[in-house]
């Protein structure tokens, strides 16, 4: 028996037109159904070693979904970068940094997860994610170094060609440090910068690469006691610790290299957490002034190159951290502080390399509980001081490497050259230690002053400091020294455990004067300051102690173990000392 095949028969009827259409013929046909998510790598490219001097790799794969990345282990010594159109293909790249280099660990692995995401819910069709996995094993080799950790720069950041360095054997970067024009007081300084992590012994080679011969070289600070060898224009030393120098040849202080070796990072902040301000190592960023509130973290990580400025105001737990620098180079000079702290509490800047300042690079204004650790500064402008405590309490600068054209550090109160608040108030508890310090052709190393509108500054400790430079005039500007402007009283000042390697200027100066910069008609006094273990290399004798009328004079100013070129000083005699209304001068 023959079947009728009912379906057959009714679809060639709808052909020849006998049955009507279903639907209106002028709607669009129904859009395919979505596809399932997929991310594709290469089988070539799902293993990726690290090894040698290589640091980058940029792996293409394809993806028809937009793409999470996770480093499945957590994994601080490398970084992700990803870049992904889906509005003209399939196609990305995903670009792995490693971000040191070190032979302590042996080996060690990571696993990077890209992930396609899902279908958003009210899709027809529920398609899971789709994910794919590039191992990332980064091999210690012979020539490499177990203990120097190289960090990732940009590969289109400028290089410096005067110096070539090694680590045991690597190729370090070397950073040429933007000079400000000479609008702006740059006096030429033309400094490079050799910045990597340290945690065991390392030699550096460092090729200097004019055809002019090495005759000498200098490493300071001289209290590190490094005596280099130098063979056909190559310096070669040793360094066992982490350690900031300045390596000056034939006597030439306007072509120095700093080399800063840095402790290893302890406390990475995740990239991830929303209160965290991340800027990747391998990347020239380029953000501009921006501002930080409570409880954030900006992270500047090795290799990174930061253009921009910093604020913060009003704000509490703040930190500033990382192992990259920080440029001044774009902004208009007199207009923007590097890292301008206003009104904080609990603040900590630690790790970065600070360059090209437009103005004060760190001035911590009415702050109270504030730490700068470990930070590099090099600057040569108009108006560049390296760290500025105004109307501050329990400050701390710690470990710090500073080379500006103006004032290394400077304590102040009641500074309104850029705040529109009130900061006449009193300074207490100040701790400037374990730092080497080079003031250029203004300022002074540390100062206390010009602006002194407070009742009081008290309490201020420097001590452990290495004044490597002091270039200023040597009419009132010097190493140590105390320049009185307004009403306070400066008292319980102690410099302690001081090396002065190099002044052309004044030794100390000390005065309570009317100045340029004075807003207070009531002068102040200065009492009670005691300078401690004090050597001077040069035999730079002068001291300059200079009250302003027998109300307003310095008493109570006391010197121990203090030597010059080698020679003990036990008489006021064995000074050069120009003194006006100044009482009880003592000397052991």
């Amino acid at each position: 028996m023959k079947r009728f095949n009912f379906f057959s028969c009714a679809m060639a009827l709808a052909v020849v037109g006998v049955l009507p259409s279903c639907g209106n013929k002028d709607e669009p046909p129904p859009p395919p159904p979505a596809a399932p998510a997929f991310v594709t790598v290469a089988a070539a490219d799902q293993v990726q070693d690290f090894a040698g001097d290589a640091q980058s790799k940029e792996i293409k794969f394809s993806a028809n979904r937009k793409i999470k990345v996770t480093v499945t282990d957590g994994a601080t010594w490398l970084t992700t970068k990803l870049e992904q159109d889906l509005e003209t293909g399939t196609d990305a790249t995903l670009t792995i940094t490693v971000t040191d280099y070190t032979a302590a660990f042996k080996s060690r692995e990571a696993a990077v997860l890209l992930e396609a995401e899902p279908l958003k819910e009210g899709d027809d069709v529920n398609f899971p994610s789709a994910k794919a996995t590039i191992n990332v094993t980064q091999q210690w080799s012979e020539g490499l170094s177990a203990n120097a950790i190289l960090y990732s720069f940009p590969s289109n950041a400028p290089a410096a060609t005067t110096y070539a360095v090694k680590l045991d054997g690597q190729t370090c970067y070397v950073y040429p440090v933007p000079r400000r024009s000479s609008s702006d007081g740059s006096s030429g300084l033309n400094a490079r910068v050799a910045t990597f992590g340290i945690t065991g012994e390392v030699e550096v080679k460092v090729k200097v690469t004019s055809t002019t011969a090495v005759s000498s070289v200098k490493i300071r600070p001289l209290s590190a006691g490094i005596t280099p060898v130098v063979s056909d224009n190559i310096i070669t030393f040793t360094l066992n610790k982490p350690q900031n120098l300045s390596i000056e040849v034939n006597g030439n202080i306007s072509s120095p290299l700093f080399v800063f070796a840095n402790a290893p990072e302890t406390d990475i902040p995740d990239k991830n957490d929303p209160n965290v301000i991340f800027f990747e190592a391998g990347t020239i960023h380029t953000p501009g002034t921006f501002t930080v509130a409570s409880n954030q973290t900006v992270y500047i990580a090795p290799g990174a190159i930061v253009k921009g400025e910093v604020k913060t105001d009003k704000t509490n737990n703040v930190r500033i951290m990382g192992r990259g620098i920080l440029s001044g180079e774009t902004a208009i000079h007199g207009q923007v502080r590097m890292i301008e702290i206003n009104r904080a509490q609990n603040v900590l800047v630690e790790g970065i390399t600070i360059v090209a300042s437009p103005h004060w690079t760190i001035p911590l204004t009415a702050c109270e509980n504030a730490e700068v650790r470990d930070v590099k500064i090099v600057g040569d402008a108009d108006w560049d001081d390296g760290i500025d405590v105004v109307g501050s309490k329990n400050i701390t600068v710690d470990n710090c490497f500073i080379r500006t054209k103006d004032d290394c550090v400077a304590v102040k109160s009641g500074v309104d050259y850029f705040t529109d608040f009130d900061s006449q108030i009193k300074v207490e508890n100040i701790r400037v230690k374990n730092s080497t310090l080079w003031n250029g052709t203004y300022g002074n190393g540390l100062e206390i002053g010009f602006e002194t509108r407070a009742d009081s500054i008290k309490d201020v400790i420097f001590e452990n400091i290495d004044i490597i430079h002091v270039q200023g005039s040597p009419s009132n500007e010097a190493a140590l020294t105390i320049h009185n402007g307004d009403r306070a009283v400066v008292d319980n000042i102690l410099y302690k455990n001081i090396r002065i390697e190099d002044a052309s200027s004044t030794l100390i100066d000390l005065r309570i004067l009317q100045s340029e910069y004075s807003k207070d008609t009531e002068r102040g006094r200065i009492s009670n300051i005691r300078f401690e273990d004090i050597t001077v290399i040069p035999s730079r004798k002068t001291v300059n102690m200079i009250g302003f009328d027998s109300s307003h004079a310095i008493e109570n100013i006391h010197f121990k173990n203090c030597t010059i070129s080698g020679v003990k000083i036990t008489k006021v005699e064995d000074f050069s000392l120009n003194s006006q209304f100044l009482s009880n001068l003592t000397v052991e």
